[in-house]
């Protein structure tokens, strides 16, 4: 049975050292198995030499050959020399909220097939820039990534409300069904530790080329979008985008808030107001004419780019007087660009079909020279990204049918990493989808 290696620093056996892992007294090495179990192997003193300054290579080193046999280092707090270890060894550091010894091992359970990937691919020479954070509950963490994208290179996603609370119920839509509907601004979750949470990522999660607002529902329904913004610009440099359906735009509060990101990037799938009800599902206060005045007056006092998404459904939203429509629109608005896009995961519906690579390029045409399409077809794809997680999800779906939410939770993943990957091991018949009680499940392919 595979097993990793852990190191931790304690003064009691029960508590983590609540500083540095090389500030520790002693060190406790456990072992953990992938069906769950773990032990403690034994405990070491912690010889290595006083530190002399931050980051002091010499205690790297003396730390090094004292846990020589481990394979992950676990602190709380995130220092210069695991930087170094995470890019220059075999060592793969973790970072954990958890203060108590037995409740990080208990959740460490559910982390084992992406640590055990990690350190297979350091065992070959890789050095992943990833390092894994640990809190508890995992449910918590409000960001996910950094995610290759074809238009933002590597975003850092940011999800402000919980799963599936969004002003549309789209037909199209990756993650299933709204299950909260609405256009109530509020604190859905808590801005400040979503901001302390950025603020580690930056630190420690590599090459990030956006910092980007989008996830699991509609993040302009979040009353503290636009201070998160401001917020980051005060640390970091690297731009901000905020991807919106753009239902809310007619708020001025929002637009206001909005002003200081870099990159806007709403969406508009309708030219009637008829269509907007079939492929979006509004929440009842919306309509379309509203929605785009709130367009065309935020086009007006945004000084940021702004790309227009159009969402294109076998069927329904491609006919001819519909995209005649949305050319009308697009006129008006003079967006930066036009992406259009199509069904490529796993709808919310299953009537909801992709339109052809050559439709599009017809659709594309009426939509003129600042057009594009960004649709993913089969081989498009961010192949290294996706293999790191590959194997846990693999391993998860052998035992027994899982959901979305099942890996996500158990791989300490966010469900838009999880829909990637699970739409490439699809295709390559690895896993398959059954449906059971209006659940979608994820079981072994072929």
């Amino acid at each position: 049975m595979r097993r990793i290696r852990i190191a931790l620093g304690s003064e009691d056996g029960i508590n983590i050292c609540p500083t540095h892992l090389g500030m520790a007294d002693r060190f406790y090495i456990y072992e953990l198995w992938e069906n769950g179990d773990y032990k403690l192997v034994e405990w070491r003193l912690n010889s290595s030499p006083q530190e002399k300054r931050h980051a002091d290579p010499e205690k790297r080193r003396a730390i090094t050959e004292i846990l020589k046999d481990c394979e992950i280092f676990v602190g709380r707090k995130l220092s210069p020399n695991f930087i170094k270890l995470r890019d220059n060894t075999q060592f793969q550091p973790v970072l954990t909220e958890i203060e108590t010894i037995s409740d990080l091992m208990d959740e460490l359970r559910n982390f084992f097939p992406r640590l055990f990937d990690l350190v297979e691919r350091r065992r070959r020479g890789a050095r992943p820039k990833e390092i894994p954070q640990v809190s508890k509950p995992l449910t918590l963490s409000h960001i996910y990534g950094p995610v290759p994208s074809r238009r933002l290179g590597f975003s850092l996603g940011v999800d402000l409300v919980p799963y599936k609370t969004c002003s549309f119920d789209c037909i199209y839509c990756q993650l299933g069904g709204t299950t909260e509907r609405t256009v109530e601004r509020r604190e859905w979750v808590p801005q400040g530790e979503v901001l302390s949470q950025i603020r580690e990522a930056l630190a420690t999660r590599g090459r990030i080329d956006y910092i980007t607002f989008s996830g699991s529902g509609e993040p302009t329904l979040h009353s503290g979008l636009g201070w998160l913004i401001r917020e980051i610009k005060k640390v970091t440099d690297i731009p901000v985008a905020v991807l919106t359906n753009g239902s809310l735009l007619f708020r001025e509060d929002l637009r206001e808030e909005l002003l200081a990101a870099d990159l806007v990037v709403p969406s508009l799938d309708a030219g009637t107001q008829k269509t907007l009800e079939r492929v979006n599902r509004p929440h009842p206060s919306l309509n379309l004419k509203g929605i785009i005045q709130g367009l065309l007056q935020f086009r007006r006092e945004f000084k940021g780019r702004l790309w227009l998404e159009v969402m294109l459904v076998e069927g329904i939203n491609d006919t001819e007087e519909e995209v005649g429509e949305m050319v009308k629109i697009v006129g008006k608005l003079k967006p930066d660009k036009v992406h259009l896009n199509t069904v490529v995961r796993p709808p919310s519906e299953g009537y909801a079909h992709p339109l052809s690579a050559p439709a599009l390029q017809r659709i594309k045409a009426s939509f003129g020279p600042g057009c594009e399409i960004i649709a993913g077809f089969k081989g498009e794809r961010e192949e290294p990204y996706l293999q790191d997680m590959e194997g846990g999800i693999l391993e998860l779906v052998r035992r027994r049918p899982v959901t979305l939410s099942d890996i996500a939770h158990s791989l300490g993943l966010h469900e838009n990493e999880v829909i990637k990957c699970l739409q490439v091991l699809e295709e390559r018949g690895m896993v398959k989808t059954h449906w059971f009680e209006g659940e979608r499940y994820y079981k072994p392919g072929v």
